[in-house]
């Protein structure tokens, strides 16, 4: 039982270091799918643990074009690259969030590496100037995002 977990944790190690060095169009859908939902939970549980749904079955889209929505060099330049996204439900007869999912994680086509997180209150993190790896070095500061759910009106009559 020893040796096949360590084999599953090589073969994993394995597929995370192809998938960070190559396209991951290349990669089975299976191995794709694995390593989008790995990294996802990831760099969700990093910047904003409130939103991670254990029990969640993530969603994983087919592959779109980055269309830049500012004018910043860092995205600007990234205009045309493919990229998956690995969407987060939550249960909505118990929580109601701004945003239809708990979580969104935006990862590069090319590279294997995240673009961006979104949380459901609206709230995220891009890595366009700053890389995942780079954001989270051993010396670096995170500051999470803090689960909120929205606060309902109630109307009085």
């Amino acid at each position: 039982m020893k040796k096949l977990s360590i084999l599953l944790l090589i073969l994993s190690y394995g597929i995370m270091t192809y998938a960070a060095n190559d396209d991951l169009g290349k990669m089975s859908q299976e191995q794709r799918n694995e390593y989008l939902i790995k990294l996802s939970k990831k760099v969700i549980i990093i910047f904003g643990p409130g939103y991670y749904r254990e029990n969640s079955i993530p969603i994983i889209s087919d592959y779109k074009k980055f269309q830049a929505s500012g004018t910043s060099p860092e995205e600007v330049k990234c205009t045309g690259r493919e990229y998956y996204t690995v969407t987060f439900p939550y249960d909505k007869t118990k929580e109601c969030l701004d945003f239809d999912f708990a979580a969104r994680v935006d990862i590069w086509k090319d590279t294997g590496e995240p673009m961006e997180v979104l949380f459901g209150n609206g709230y995220g993190r891009n890595f366009f100037s700053l890389s995942f790896e780079e954001q989270t070095a051993n010396n670096a500061i995170i500051e999470t995002v803090p689960y909120r759910q929205v606060q309902k009106i109630k109307k009085e009559w």
